[in-house]
């Protein structure tokens, strides 16, 4: 059952938890079933909450055809419409949540519309709610093993509350970004969610203090952690030499101690990116990067110079925003007669250079496990790498005891010791090894035919930064050998990631960041794509069928649309070979009619001019906030433009008398704009 408005829930939950036996916690949800759901009586502006557990429900697999199956259970809750569009969200949940929203009645239901991702990991829906109309809500998962905790917030919308989080604005500290719990920690009445993050900027960098902790071998390191979030921050042009990006990030630094430092964003619940800078932020330079590392978040290592400063940058892949945990180790300086800080002394430690507190040795030759010989130190024993949808990644340690590879001597000459890969070329590939993101100063090298007589293909020392990359084109059936070793004699953890690009039967990545906006009498699409060589077009999918091919531009706008119908859009893209990708994560808009009345100036249309219409305004212009959705109505000064100016003139009438908007400041009919008032 849900739970609506209860004051200290944490409290509650312990009580529970103590009181009530292990069979009952675990039993089936009551509205397991749609048959079952948990009727919700909505009030204007009193939104529904409810929370409770997924992962003991059954799989509805077979009720959510048509908002595309997901085999997770999920739980049920039902709502009679009355003639006003319905939001809810699972913000703020503990799993990958979806919603998905159907009409009808259990035996045939109907899909309404449905939504994975669109506040970090879990759903946000809008849905026209027709009077009389029975709509049935399902809160499940991304996939077959997405089940937990969840929080569900369902609510009329009543025009005045823009960010859908249950507060008309005359009432919310930060308008235009959901803060349902209205936090404000520096009380400058602005809420947190609307405040820029104090560490937005480089020269405001805020410097991480390490603390001494034990890794999982048993070695002393350095740790520091960070958490907020980037939504409220502002792009950072300067990061292009580190990866080009135009999401907002933060800042921070931290002091090189000579040793290797990794930081990663694994955790976060958005695609983060990394980037490390030296130097210093009138002209930063990149010391390394990286975007996927632990699946949509990010992994860095790199060699840091005692008492310099490094600069971690936090931000996303594209625009990607949202909360973010941040993690920095650094190795310990070697101690005096304890060199990789163990607690063993050098003279008793069975491997004095690599951390193994528990001095194992699994073979009994007296050397620890952590300096064996790893069985891919030879040629004659290298690892095959598996491509998975054309990417294996697989991170390793080269160490110094290791033997140094001397046939490589046709491919670069280097003392280095290093450990070997390989893998089976496909004719027509091309196939990219690459070490960006490792901690030490890499070389790639890549043969060809055997380990008796290997023949050079490649090789690489410095490409990102002091990492490498190496490019070739294979025949088929030829096998290639990948050595990952070092400049000179560097050795030290290294990430291989090895990619097949332009084959001819792997489809290109999908198009994200899909916006859908209603203009009037058509519906506008924008989307993104990451840099891919052999892009030809993209297709363009409405309400799960075909409605346009062959579209070369990241824009479509969708002219055969109904008056107050909403539409679900997706897109794909389609490389030269003709192979296309995985669909967009949906958007959805409600078409309007060729014009309405409108106030000119009332940016948030609740038929109303004041000065949260001026702060919409500003949050467009400067925060890429919500577009207005009467554009035309925002052009107060009449030249033309939509921009400062326009909020400037409207402050000006509000509180110092000046001239009204160029339209007058009464309701007029506006071409383009829906109807939010009678002229």
């Amino acid at each position: 059952m849900g739970i609506r408005a209860l004051p200290n829930l944490p409290a509650i939950c312990v009580l529970l938890a103590c009181c009530i036996s292990p069979g009952v916690l675990d039993a089936q949800p009551e509205n397991d079933l749609c048959q079952d759901a948990e009727l919700i009586v909505l009030e204007s502006g009193i939104p529904f909450v409810a929370q409770g557990d997924t992962a003991n429900g059954a799989t509805d697999g077979a009720e959510d055809a048509g908002c595309g199956p997901s085999n997770s259970p999920g739980v049920w809750y039902s709502l009679q419409g009355i003639g006003r569009p319905v939001y809810a969200q699972t913000c703020g949940s503990v799993f990958d949540s979806r919603l998905s929203i159907f009409r009808g009645d259990c035996e045939k239901l109907s899909c309404v519309v449905s939504n994975d991702d669109l506040c970090g990991d879990d759903a946000r829906v809008r849905f026209e709610a027709v009077d009389g109309l029975t709509y049935f809500i399902l809160v499940h998962g991304l996939n077959a093993v997405e089940a937990g905790a969840y929080s569900l917030r369902v609510f009329f919308e009543d025009g005045r509350d823009p960010d859908i989080d249950g507060l008309a604005n005359d009432d919310d500290n930060c308008p235009n970004t959901a803060n349902p719990g209205q936090e404000d920690d520096d009380g400058d009445g602005i809420g947190d969610a609307c405040d820029v993050p104090p560490n937005d900027l480089c020269l405001d960098s805020a410097l991480l203090d390490f603390v001494e902790a034990i890794d999982a071998n048993g070695g002393a390191v350095l740790t520091a952690n960070a958490s907020g979030t980037t939504t409220t921050g502002t792009a950072d042009p300067e990061t292009a030499e580190c990866g080009a990006s135009t999401a907002p990030g933060v800042w921070f630094e931290v002091i090189g101690n000579g040793q290797t430092m990794w930081a990663e964003t694994c955790g976060s619940n958005y695609d983060t990116r990394l980037s490390i800078f030296d130097g210093d932020c009138a002209a930063p330079l990149c010391v390394t990067q990286n975007d996927d590392a632990c699946a949509l978040q990010s992994r860095v290592s790199w060699n840091t110079e005692k008492g310099l400063s490094y600069f971690v940058l936090v931000h996303g892949f594209a625009s990607s925003a949202g909360n973010y945990l941040l993690a920095v180790t650094a190795q310990l300086p070697p101690a005096e007669g304890d060199q990789d800080n163990d607690g063993i002394p050098d003279e008793e430690d069975n491997c004095p250079t690599e951390a193994n507190a528990g001095q194992t040795d699994r073979d009994g030759d007296g050397i620890g496990d952590a300096c064996d010989m790893q069985e891919n130190d030879l040629c004659s024993g290298a690892l095959e790498l598996e491509l998975i949808n054309g990417i294996a990644e697989i991170a390793g340690q080269t160490f110094s005891e290791a033997r140094p590879d001397a046939e490589n001597s046709n491919c670069g000459a280097s003392s280095a010791p290093g450990i070997w890969y390989m893998v089976e070329g496909l004719n027509g590939f091309t196939l990219t090894a690459e070490t960006c993101g490792s901690g030490y100063d890499t070389r790639l090298s890549i043969f060809e035919g055997n380990c008796d007589a290997p023949f050079c293909t490649g090789s690489n020392d410095d490409f990102c930064g002091l990492q490498s990359s190496v490019t070739w084109e294979v025949l088929d059936d030829q096998v290639y050998f990948i050595l990952v070793h070092g400049f000179n004699v560097n050795v030290g953890n290294f990430v291989l990631r090895v990619t097949a690009e332009n084959a001819g039967d792997l489809p290109p990545p999908s198009p994200t960041a899909l916006e859908a906006f209603a203009q009037a009498g058509s519906i506008e699409l924008a989307w993104e794509m990451e840099p891919v060589e052999d892009l030809a077009t993209f297709n363009i999918y409405r309400n799960g069928k075909l409605l346009a091919t062959e579209i070369t531009e990241f824009l479509f706008s969708d002219t055969n649309v109904e008056t107050g119908v909403f539409y679900e859009y997706t897109v794909t893209a389609v490389d030269l070979a003709g192979n296309e990708s995985a669909a967009s994560a949906p958007a959805t808009a409600e078409a309007t009619g060729a014009g309405g009345g409108q106030v000119p100036g009332d940016f948030n249309q609740d038929a109303n001019v004041d000065i949260s219409d001026s702060i919409g305004l500003f949050s467009y212009l400067f925060l890429g906030q919500v577009p207005p959705g009467c554009p035309a109505g925002m052009d107060s000064n009449g030249d033309g433009r939509i921009d400062i100016s326009d909020g400037i003139t409207s402050l000006a009438y509000l509180f110092q008398g000046g001239r009204p908007h160029a339209l007058g400041p009464n309701c007029v009919g506006i071409e383009g704009c829906p109807a939010a008032c009678d002229p």
